[in-house]
Protein backbone atom coordinates (compact mmCIF):
# COMPACT_ATOMS: atom_id res chain seq x y z
CA UNK A 1 0.00 0.00 0.00
CA UNK A 2 1.28 3.41 -0.95
CA UNK A 3 0.14 6.87 -0.01
CA UNK A 4 0.64 10.04 -1.98
CA UNK A 5 -0.76 13.51 -1.67
CA UNK A 6 -2.66 15.54 -4.19
CA UNK A 7 -4.20 18.98 -4.10
CA UNK A 8 -7.49 20.33 -5.40
CA UNK A 9 -8.87 23.85 -5.31
CA UNK A 10 -12.37 24.77 -4.24
CA UNK A 11 -14.10 28.11 -3.73
CA UNK A 12 -15.50 28.82 -0.31
CA UNK A 13 -17.22 32.06 0.72
CA UNK A 14 -15.88 33.84 -2.32
CA UNK A 15 -12.19 33.00 -2.05
CA UNK A 16 -9.94 30.22 -3.19
CA UNK A 17 -9.03 27.50 -0.70
CA UNK A 18 -6.45 24.78 -1.25
CA UNK A 19 -7.85 21.50 0.06
CA UNK A 20 -5.44 18.65 0.56
CA UNK A 21 -6.64 15.32 -0.77
CA UNK A 22 -4.94 12.06 0.03
CA UNK A 23 -4.67 8.96 -2.13
CA UNK A 24 -4.44 5.41 -0.86
CA UNK A 25 -3.62 2.80 -3.49
CA UNK A 26 -3.67 -1.00 -3.64
CA UNK A 27 -2.12 -3.10 -6.41
CA UNK A 28 -2.78 -6.68 -7.51
CA UNK A 29 -1.02 -8.60 -10.29
CA UNK A 30 -2.01 -11.61 -12.38
CA UNK A 31 0.82 -13.71 -13.78
CA UNK A 32 0.94 -14.61 -17.49
CA UNK A 33 -1.48 -17.37 -18.39
CA UNK A 34 -2.73 -18.92 -21.62
CA UNK A 35 -5.97 -17.41 -22.88
CA UNK A 36 -8.83 -17.47 -22.27
CA UNK A 37 -8.80 -16.89 -18.52
CA UNK A 38 -10.73 -15.21 -15.70
CA UNK A 39 -9.36 -14.23 -12.28
CA UNK A 40 -10.94 -12.83 -9.13
CA UNK A 41 -8.28 -10.94 -7.13
CA UNK A 42 -9.35 -8.81 -4.19
CA UNK A 43 -8.27 -5.46 -2.77
CA UNK A 44 -8.90 -3.72 0.53
CA UNK A 45 -12.04 -1.60 0.68
CA UNK A 46 -11.83 2.06 1.63
CA UNK A 47 -11.85 2.57 5.40
CA UNK A 48 -14.39 5.28 6.24
CA UNK A 49 -12.47 6.13 9.40
CA UNK A 50 -9.81 7.70 7.13
CA UNK A 51 -12.08 10.47 5.93
CA UNK A 52 -14.45 11.51 3.14
CA UNK A 53 -14.11 9.52 -0.08
CA UNK A 54 -14.12 11.60 -3.28
CA UNK A 55 -13.60 8.94 -5.95
CA UNK A 56 -12.21 5.53 -6.76
CA UNK A 57 -9.59 5.36 -9.52
CA UNK A 58 -8.97 2.14 -11.43
CA UNK A 59 -5.92 1.60 -13.63
CA UNK A 60 -5.85 -1.68 -15.52
CA UNK A 61 -2.71 -2.57 -17.43
CA UNK A 62 -2.15 -5.67 -19.51
CA UNK A 63 0.50 -7.42 -21.58
CA UNK A 64 0.30 -10.15 -24.19
CA UNK A 65 2.92 -12.49 -25.63
CA UNK A 66 2.49 -15.09 -28.32
CA UNK A 67 2.86 -16.34 -31.89
CA UNK A 68 0.83 -16.48 -35.10
CA UNK A 69 1.04 -19.43 -37.50
CA UNK A 70 -0.76 -19.95 -40.81
CA UNK A 71 -0.69 -22.51 -43.64
CA UNK A 72 -2.07 -21.88 -47.15
CA UNK A 73 -3.87 -24.95 -48.45
CA UNK A 74 -4.78 -23.31 -51.77
CA UNK A 75 -2.95 -23.98 -55.05
CA UNK A 76 -2.69 -20.23 -55.40
CA UNK A 77 -0.38 -17.87 -53.48
CA UNK A 78 -1.90 -15.60 -50.83
CA UNK A 79 -0.99 -12.39 -49.00
CA UNK A 80 -2.49 -11.95 -45.54
CA UNK A 81 -1.99 -9.99 -42.33
CA UNK A 82 -2.35 -11.40 -38.85
CA UNK A 83 -2.90 -9.54 -35.59
CA UNK A 84 -2.24 -10.99 -32.14
CA UNK A 85 -4.64 -9.40 -29.66
CA UNK A 86 -6.74 -9.85 -26.53
CA UNK A 87 -9.53 -8.03 -24.74
CA UNK A 88 -9.05 -7.42 -20.99
CA UNK A 89 -12.09 -6.52 -18.92
CA UNK A 90 -12.25 -5.23 -15.34
CA UNK A 91 -15.49 -5.86 -13.43
CA UNK A 92 -17.00 -4.85 -10.12
CA UNK A 93 -17.94 -7.46 -7.49
CA UNK A 94 -21.29 -8.00 -9.23
CA UNK A 95 -19.41 -8.74 -12.48
CA UNK A 96 -20.66 -5.55 -14.12
CA UNK A 97 -17.95 -4.09 -16.40
CA UNK A 98 -15.94 -1.12 -15.12
CA UNK A 99 -13.43 -0.85 -17.96
CA UNK A 100 -12.25 -2.83 -20.97
CA UNK A 101 -9.38 -2.49 -23.41
CA UNK A 102 -7.77 -4.16 -26.37
CA UNK A 103 -4.11 -5.18 -26.23
CA UNK A 104 -2.84 -5.74 -29.76
CA UNK A 105 0.54 -6.34 -31.33
CA UNK A 106 1.30 -4.63 -34.66
CA UNK A 107 -0.24 -6.45 -37.69
CA UNK A 108 2.12 -8.96 -39.30
CA UNK A 109 2.30 -9.55 -43.08
CA UNK A 110 2.31 -13.10 -44.47
CA UNK A 111 3.28 -13.82 -48.11
CA UNK A 112 2.38 -17.48 -48.70
CA UNK A 113 3.08 -19.62 -51.75
CA UNK A 114 0.85 -22.41 -53.09
CA UNK A 115 0.34 -25.32 -50.74
CA UNK A 116 3.53 -27.36 -50.48
CA UNK A 117 1.75 -30.49 -49.31
CA UNK A 118 2.66 -30.30 -45.59
CA UNK A 119 0.63 -28.64 -42.82
CA UNK A 120 3.66 -27.55 -40.84
CA UNK A 121 3.03 -23.78 -40.70
CA UNK A 122 6.31 -23.37 -42.46
CA UNK A 123 7.97 -24.17 -45.73
CA UNK A 124 6.87 -22.27 -48.83
CA UNK A 125 3.14 -22.28 -48.08
CA UNK A 126 3.18 -21.52 -44.36
CA UNK A 127 4.81 -19.28 -41.79
CA UNK A 128 5.00 -18.77 -38.05
CA UNK A 129 5.94 -15.49 -36.37
CA UNK A 130 6.77 -15.80 -32.69
CA UNK A 131 7.80 -13.35 -29.97
CA UNK A 132 4.91 -10.99 -30.65
CA UNK A 133 4.07 -8.77 -27.69
CA UNK A 134 2.14 -5.65 -26.69
CA UNK A 135 1.05 -3.69 -23.64
CA UNK A 136 -1.76 -1.24 -22.92
CA UNK A 137 -3.59 0.36 -20.02
CA UNK A 138 -6.89 2.03 -19.29
CA UNK A 139 -7.74 4.35 -16.40
CA UNK A 140 -11.22 5.09 -15.07
CA UNK A 141 -12.36 7.35 -12.21
CA UNK A 142 -15.64 6.58 -10.46
CA UNK A 143 -17.04 9.36 -8.23
CA UNK A 144 -18.37 8.69 -4.76
CA UNK A 145 -21.16 8.29 -3.92
CA UNK A 146 -22.16 6.10 -6.84
CA UNK A 147 -23.39 2.53 -6.96
CA UNK A 148 -20.05 1.22 -8.21
CA UNK A 149 -17.86 3.23 -5.83
CA UNK A 150 -20.06 2.26 -2.88
CA UNK A 151 -19.11 -1.40 -3.44
CA UNK A 152 -15.52 -0.47 -2.59
CA UNK A 153 -16.31 1.13 0.79
CA UNK A 154 -16.20 -0.80 4.05
CA UNK A 155 -17.11 -0.15 7.69
CA UNK A 156 -14.84 2.18 9.70
CA UNK A 157 -11.70 0.43 11.01
CA UNK A 158 -12.83 -2.92 9.51
CA UNK A 159 -13.25 -2.29 5.79
CA UNK A 160 -12.56 -5.84 4.64
CA UNK A 161 -11.84 -6.69 1.01
CA UNK A 162 -13.72 -6.64 -2.29
CA UNK A 163 -13.44 -8.75 -5.43
CA UNK A 164 -12.12 -7.13 -8.62
CA UNK A 165 -12.75 -9.75 -11.34
CA UNK A 166 -10.58 -9.51 -14.47
CA UNK A 167 -11.07 -11.53 -17.66
CA UNK A 168 -8.82 -11.94 -20.70
CA UNK A 169 -10.37 -13.07 -23.99
CA UNK A 170 -8.41 -13.76 -27.16
CA UNK A 171 -9.30 -11.59 -30.18
CA UNK A 172 -6.51 -12.41 -32.64
CA UNK A 173 -7.43 -12.54 -36.34
CA UNK A 174 -6.15 -12.82 -39.90
CA UNK A 175 -7.24 -10.44 -42.64
CA UNK A 176 -7.28 -11.23 -46.35
CA UNK A 177 -7.87 -14.97 -46.02
CA UNK A 178 -10.26 -16.80 -48.33
CA UNK A 179 -11.06 -19.84 -46.26
CA UNK A 180 -8.31 -22.04 -47.64
CA UNK A 181 -5.99 -21.61 -44.66
CA UNK A 182 -5.24 -23.31 -41.41
CA UNK A 183 -4.09 -21.17 -38.52
CA UNK A 184 -2.70 -21.61 -35.06
CA UNK A 185 -2.36 -18.99 -32.32
CA UNK A 186 -0.33 -19.13 -29.14
CA UNK A 187 -1.33 -16.36 -26.73
CA UNK A 188 -0.82 -15.60 -23.05
CA UNK A 189 -1.76 -12.47 -21.12
CA UNK A 190 -0.89 -10.91 -17.77
CA UNK A 191 -2.58 -8.04 -15.96
CA UNK A 192 -2.02 -5.55 -13.18
CA UNK A 193 -4.70 -3.54 -11.40
CA UNK A 194 -4.22 -0.45 -9.24
CA UNK A 195 -7.19 0.72 -7.19
CA UNK A 196 -6.77 4.16 -5.61
CA UNK A 197 -9.05 5.89 -3.12
CA UNK A 198 -8.96 9.69 -3.25
CA UNK A 199 -10.24 11.21 -0.03
CA UNK A 200 -10.21 14.19 2.31
CA UNK A 201 -9.29 13.85 5.95
CA UNK A 202 -12.19 14.41 8.36
CA UNK A 203 -10.62 13.69 11.72
CA UNK A 204 -13.47 15.15 13.78
CA UNK A 205 -16.12 13.19 11.87
CA UNK A 206 -18.35 16.17 11.12
CA UNK A 207 -18.69 15.38 7.42
CA UNK A 208 -16.57 18.38 6.37
CA UNK A 209 -13.00 18.16 5.09
CA UNK A 210 -10.46 19.23 7.72
CA UNK A 211 -9.01 21.94 5.46
CA UNK A 212 -12.46 23.47 5.02
CA UNK A 213 -13.07 23.39 8.79
CA UNK A 214 -9.83 25.29 9.37
CA UNK A 215 -10.48 27.83 6.62
CA UNK A 216 -14.05 28.47 7.76
CA UNK A 217 -12.91 28.89 11.38
CA UNK A 218 -15.00 26.01 12.71
CA UNK A 219 -11.73 24.35 13.72
CA UNK A 220 -8.50 25.96 14.82
CA UNK A 221 -4.97 24.98 13.81
CA UNK A 222 -2.51 26.62 16.17
CA UNK A 223 0.56 24.82 14.84
CA UNK A 224 -0.40 25.28 11.19
CA UNK A 225 -0.04 21.64 10.19
CA UNK A 226 -3.44 21.46 8.42
CA UNK A 227 -4.85 19.15 11.11
CA UNK A 228 -7.63 20.56 13.34
CA UNK A 229 -6.34 20.93 16.87
CA UNK A 230 -9.24 18.93 18.27
CA UNK A 231 -7.81 15.88 16.50
CA UNK A 232 -4.33 16.00 17.92
CA UNK A 233 -2.49 17.15 20.97
CA UNK A 234 0.88 18.73 21.61
CA UNK A 235 2.79 19.87 24.68
CA UNK A 236 5.24 22.77 24.42
CA UNK A 237 7.25 23.63 27.55
CA UNK A 238 9.60 26.53 28.21
CA UNK A 239 7.21 29.41 27.57
CA UNK A 240 8.06 32.81 29.10
CA UNK A 241 11.51 31.81 30.39
CA UNK A 242 13.35 33.96 32.90
CA UNK A 243 16.74 32.52 31.97
CA UNK A 244 17.90 35.42 29.82
CA UNK A 245 16.47 34.11 26.56
CA UNK A 246 13.17 35.99 26.88
CA UNK A 247 11.91 39.13 28.57
CA UNK A 248 13.94 40.68 31.37
CA UNK A 249 12.99 39.61 34.89
CA UNK A 250 11.50 42.31 37.18
CA UNK A 251 14.66 43.11 39.14
CA UNK A 252 17.37 41.48 37.05
CA UNK A 253 16.77 38.16 38.82
CA UNK A 254 17.62 36.08 35.78
CA UNK A 255 17.60 32.34 36.35
CA UNK A 256 20.20 29.85 35.24
CA UNK A 257 21.10 30.79 31.64
CA UNK A 258 19.52 28.53 29.03
CA UNK A 259 17.64 26.43 31.60
CA UNK A 260 14.16 27.39 30.36
CA UNK A 261 13.18 28.09 33.97
CA UNK A 262 11.33 31.09 35.27
CA UNK A 263 12.92 34.09 36.97
CA UNK A 264 15.14 33.27 39.92
CA UNK A 265 13.64 33.06 43.40
CA UNK A 266 15.28 33.29 46.82
CA UNK A 267 16.93 29.89 46.29
CA UNK A 268 18.87 31.27 43.33
CA UNK A 269 17.06 28.96 40.92
CA UNK A 270 13.96 29.51 38.82
CA UNK A 271 10.71 27.56 38.88
CA UNK A 272 10.10 25.14 36.02
CA UNK A 273 6.76 23.72 34.90
CA UNK A 274 6.58 20.64 32.66
CA UNK A 275 3.66 18.53 31.46
CA UNK A 276 3.58 14.84 30.62
CA UNK A 277 0.91 12.40 29.54
CA UNK A 278 -1.80 12.27 26.89
CA UNK A 279 -3.59 15.55 26.25
CA UNK A 280 -6.81 14.14 24.83
CA UNK A 281 -10.01 15.25 26.49
CA UNK A 282 -11.47 11.75 26.15
CA UNK A 283 -8.37 10.08 27.62
CA UNK A 284 -6.68 12.75 29.72
CA UNK A 285 -3.56 11.64 31.61
CA UNK A 286 -1.76 15.00 31.74
CA UNK A 287 0.33 15.65 34.84
CA UNK A 288 1.74 19.10 35.61
CA UNK A 289 5.02 19.02 37.54
CA UNK A 290 6.54 22.16 39.06
CA UNK A 291 10.06 22.27 40.49
CA UNK A 292 12.79 24.74 41.44
CA UNK A 293 10.58 26.50 44.03
CA UNK A 294 11.35 27.12 47.72
CA UNK A 295 11.47 23.89 49.70
CA UNK A 296 8.34 24.55 51.75
CA UNK A 297 5.74 26.84 50.24
CA UNK A 298 2.41 26.84 48.47
CA UNK A 299 1.87 26.86 44.74
CA UNK A 300 -1.21 27.47 42.63
CA UNK A 301 -1.59 25.76 39.27
CA UNK A 302 -3.63 27.84 36.85
CA UNK A 303 -4.78 27.80 33.24
CA UNK A 304 -5.18 30.53 30.63
CA UNK A 305 -6.71 30.58 27.17
CA UNK A 306 -3.74 32.39 25.60
CA UNK A 307 -0.11 33.24 26.20
CA UNK A 308 0.98 36.80 26.89
CA UNK A 309 3.40 38.85 24.82
CA UNK A 310 4.08 36.16 22.18
CA UNK A 311 5.20 33.56 24.76
CA UNK A 312 7.60 36.03 26.40
CA UNK A 313 5.35 37.03 29.30
CA UNK A 314 4.92 40.24 31.28
CA UNK A 315 6.34 41.25 34.66
CA UNK A 316 4.27 40.02 37.57
CA UNK A 317 5.57 39.87 41.14
CA UNK A 318 9.13 38.55 41.06
CA UNK A 319 8.57 36.71 37.79
CA UNK A 320 6.93 36.69 34.38
CA UNK A 321 3.29 35.88 33.90
CA UNK A 322 2.68 33.77 30.82
CA UNK A 323 -0.92 32.51 30.99
CA UNK A 324 -3.50 35.10 29.97
CA UNK A 325 -6.99 35.45 28.54
CA UNK A 326 -9.64 33.68 30.59
CA UNK A 327 -7.92 32.42 33.74
CA UNK A 328 -9.03 29.38 35.68
CA UNK A 329 -7.49 28.31 38.98
CA UNK A 330 -6.96 24.58 38.95
CA UNK A 331 -5.76 23.89 42.47
CA UNK A 332 -3.11 24.56 45.12
CA UNK A 333 -0.45 22.23 46.43
CA UNK A 334 2.18 22.38 49.16
CA UNK A 335 5.69 21.90 47.83
CA UNK A 336 7.93 19.12 49.02
CA UNK A 337 11.58 19.76 48.37
CA UNK A 338 10.58 22.61 46.11
CA UNK A 339 8.39 20.38 43.94
CA UNK A 340 4.65 19.83 43.45
CA UNK A 341 2.42 18.04 40.96
CA UNK A 342 -1.18 18.36 39.78
CA UNK A 343 -3.75 16.74 39.70
CA UNK A 344 -4.00 14.17 42.45
CA UNK A 345 -3.77 10.54 41.37
CA UNK A 346 -7.20 8.97 40.99
CA UNK A 347 -8.99 12.31 40.92
CA UNK A 348 -10.47 14.33 38.06
CA UNK A 349 -8.07 15.22 35.28
CA UNK A 350 -6.97 18.64 34.15
CA UNK A 351 -9.33 18.59 31.17
CA UNK A 352 -12.28 18.12 33.53
CA UNK A 353 -11.12 20.55 36.20
CA UNK A 354 -10.19 23.17 33.63
CA UNK A 355 -13.37 22.76 31.58
CA UNK A 356 -11.17 22.23 28.54
CA UNK A 357 -12.49 22.20 24.98
CA UNK A 358 -10.33 21.19 21.99
CA UNK A 359 -7.62 23.73 21.31
CA UNK A 360 -4.76 25.51 23.06
CA UNK A 361 -4.41 26.33 26.75
CA UNK A 362 -1.45 27.78 28.64
CA UNK A 363 -0.46 26.55 32.10
CA UNK A 364 1.71 28.07 34.81
CA UNK A 365 2.35 27.75 38.52
CA UNK A 366 2.25 30.73 40.92
CA UNK A 367 4.08 30.23 44.19
CA UNK A 368 4.80 32.04 47.44
CA UNK A 369 8.31 33.34 48.04
CA UNK A 370 7.95 35.19 51.33
CA UNK A 371 11.62 36.10 51.81
CA UNK A 372 12.53 39.67 50.93
CA UNK A 373 14.24 39.05 47.65
CA UNK A 374 13.28 41.14 44.65
CA UNK A 375 10.16 43.29 44.41
CA UNK A 376 7.89 44.07 47.40
CA UNK A 377 5.71 41.22 46.14
CA UNK A 378 6.07 37.90 47.87
CA UNK A 379 5.42 35.59 44.94
CA UNK A 380 6.98 34.32 41.75
CA UNK A 381 6.00 32.13 38.81
CA UNK A 382 7.37 29.12 37.00
CA UNK A 383 7.92 28.97 33.28
CA UNK A 384 4.83 28.17 31.22
CA UNK A 385 3.57 25.23 29.17
CA UNK A 386 1.25 25.31 26.16
CA UNK A 387 -0.99 22.29 25.65
CA UNK A 388 -3.02 21.89 22.48
CA UNK A 389 -5.82 19.56 23.55
CA UNK A 390 -7.28 16.98 21.21
CA UNK A 391 -10.55 15.15 21.41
Amino acid sequence: MNKVLACATIFLFGFSVSVRAETQCHVVAIAPSTLNWASEPSVARFDLSLGLLREVRFTLSGSILGALGIENSSPNPQNLTGTLSAILTLMDPTFAPIAAMSVAAPPQPFALGPFDGVFDFGGTSGATISGLSATNLVAVSVPYPSATAALFVGPPSSPGTVLTPIAAQGSSFFAGNNGNEASQIYLSASASLEVCYVFDRDCNGNGIADAQDITAGTSIDVNGNAVPDECEYSITPGLCPGDGTGNACPCGNTGIPGSGAGCANSTGAGGVLVATGVARISADTVLLSASGMPASTTTLFFQGTMSLNSDLGVSFGDGLRCAGGTIRRLGTRATQGGMATFPLAGGPGIATIGGVTPGARVYQSWYRNALAFCTPSTFNLTSGVRIVWGV
